[in-house]
């Protein structure tokens, strides 16, 4: 069993979709998003869930709630309940 630990991150591969390949593929995000419906109490709850799970894709350099939020024009404390 190795005794080491390497702390050495893997870089994230870069891409270089243009942005009508990306708008492409929002369909396929909405459709696979639409597998954790049931997972959500709320209709609201789950509008949030698309909104942060987009931040998370994007090319935002902050992605925090708040960073999310204001990118997205939602209300922080809204997306922080969810």
């Amino acid at each position: 069993m190795p005794t080491t630990i390497i702390s050495d991150t893997v870089p994230a591969p870069y891409f270089n979709l243009t942005e009508r390949e990306v708008k492409h593929c929002l369909p396929e995000l909405e459709s696979y998003l639409a597998g954790f419906k049931a997972a959500f109490g709320r209709r609201e709850q789950f509008e949030k869930f698309g909104v942060y799970m987009k931040g998370l894709l994007s090319d935002l350099s902050r992605k925090t709630i708040e960073g999310i939020a204001l990118a997205f024009e939602e209300n922080v404390r809204d997306l922080q309940h969810f």
